[in-house]
């Protein structure tokens, strides 16, 4: 049985794992460069619901 941390990647493909893989990489590339951007992302993402 997966652990809570990769079971939902480990039921999933690995060619979708690789694309979420490199649109996180690329998000925090951008953020990286743009770091005076990371306080309002991180209160926008506050204000999004919980789905758990």
């Amino acid at each position: 049985m997966a652990t809570t941390a990769n079971r939902v990647s480990a039921q999933t493909s690995n060619e979708i794992n690789r694309r979420l893989r490199w649109q996180m990489e690329d998000r925090l590339a951008y953020y990286e460069a743009h770091s005076d951007q990371i306080e309002s992302r991180l209160a926008e993402l506050d204000r999004e619901w919980d789905i758990e």
